[in-house]
């Protein structure tokens, strides 16, 4: 089956949800997910959407930034004693672009932008939706991010090279946005959408893993409250079946489960209190991209493989240092040795594999990366690239 000629992703999830909800008995219970793609790259819009926020980004990565911070200080979000985070310095500065590139820099997140309200749109839509058939008020809601802002061109996608980026697509000011270009936000902006925590996606660090989180409906006494309780993404599986009163199996086909890594905030949504869903020696664990973290309490320590760290580790206070700048493991041998070893109990626990010096993805030519899924190039490759060969 072909897509519909005006099709746009976030529309397209949208009307199958509500066709789904319009099919589904008003009376029986259902579980609906809803993973929209967007603002992922290629960042696209349609058409009516394009000029929304046309001049919104013009003043740069600074002014945007600190405005942001201000603007997140009078909401509540970070005190007030939180300073602005200028960067990790890897990205060239507004003041180094030029004045085609800074329309380039301000047009993608123009876009970006754009994608964000426009699947706002769409989850009103769903909302109304329940509203009308009656289930609104009967109906448990998370909304929640995957991880940070992403940083990466669109070259960072195997087999995508520069090369092949500019012959297959239109990235022009005039295009960037519709069908046929491909642009992404860049790291510079990454940092921005991140303040004031540092870095972003692919790390390990608070601007790649902390993201906001909504939990609202039936069952949820702390309505209109904000905290910064240490949640995982591996607590909603756990918390769904508690809240709906679902019994997880021990065994499937005859074979054992591994138990939930996670843990139900059913007890903590449902409380007037201010009791933590996790204790100050409770750790979570994980990694992404030979990039590693261990949290336990306030406690954080953080691995960071190049090319944004040099294959060291790194302790942090995220209460008193929530942008992760004092790197404390020469003052706290102790506390980085605790950590260091409930790093190792993760790893050992969930099988973590570290990757050699090479990630053979990387550095797979393109006609070689299509032959291996059966694909053909979509165009005349470029250049070979340097490197190893991959294995045949």
């Amino acid at each position: 089956d072909s897509l519909p000629k005006d099709f746009f992703s976030s529309d397209y999830y949208t009307d199958k949800l509500l066709t789904y909800l319009a099919e589904h008995p008003d009376d029986a219970p259902f579980f609906a997910y809803l993973a929209f793609t967007a603002p992922h790259d290629p960042l696209q819009v349609p058409d009516a959407w394009l000029d929304r926020y046309r001049g919104a980004y013009d003043e740069g990565y600074d002014v945007i930034r600190r405005r942001r911070l201000a603007r997140m200080k009078e909401l509540g979000i970070v005190s007030e004693d939180v300073a602005d985070n200028p960067g990790c310095g890897l990205f060239p500065t507004w003041e180094d672009l030029s004045q085609h590139d800074r329309a380039s820099q301000a047009r993608k997140m123009e876009i970006y932008a754009a994608m964000i309200e426009n699947f706002d749109h769409n989850i009103a839509r769903v909302f109304d939706q329940l509203k009308k058939q009656g289930r609104y008020e009967d109906t448990i809601i998370f909304f929640m991010s995957d991880n940070g802002a992403n940083p990466k061109e669109p070259h960072f996608y195997p087999p995508n090279t520069p090369e092949l980026i500019e012959r297959q697509y239109d990235n022009s000011l005039e295009n960037m946005g519709r069908k046929g270009s491909f642009v992404s936000m860049g790291g510079a902006w990454a940092e921005v959408a991140n303040t004031p925590l540092s870095y972003f996606k692919t790390t390990t660090y608070e601007g790649g893993t902390r993201v906001p989180l909504i939990v609202a409906g039936p069952g949820v006494v702390k309505r209109g409250i904000d905290t910064s309780q240490l949640l995982h993404v591996t607590d909603v599986l756990p918390t769904v079946l508690d809240l709906v009163g679902a019994i997880r199996p021990q065994e499937r086909n005859g074979v054992p489960l591994a138990p939930l890594y996670g843990r139900s905030w059913r007890p903590y949504l449902a409380s007037a209190t201010r009791s933590p869903i996790r204790g100050p020696f409770d750790a979570i664990g994980f990694e992404m991209l030979e990039c590693r973290a261990i949290i336990k309490g306030d406690w954080k320590l953080v691995f960071m493989a190049p090319p944004y760290g040099k294959n060291d580790w790194h302790l942090f206070h995220l209460r008193d240092d929530p942008r992760e700048l004092e790197n404390l493991a020469d003052r706290e041998p102790t506390k980085f040795a605790e950590l260091r070893a409930e790093w190792e109990a993760y790893a050992h626990a969930v099988g973590y594999i570290e990757a050699g010096p090479v990630r053979q993805l990387s550095v797979t030519p393109p006609e070689e990366f299509f032959r291996f899924r059966g694909l053909e190039l979509p165009m005349a490759p470029p250049a070979p690239r340097p490197g190893p060969s991959p294995r045949p």
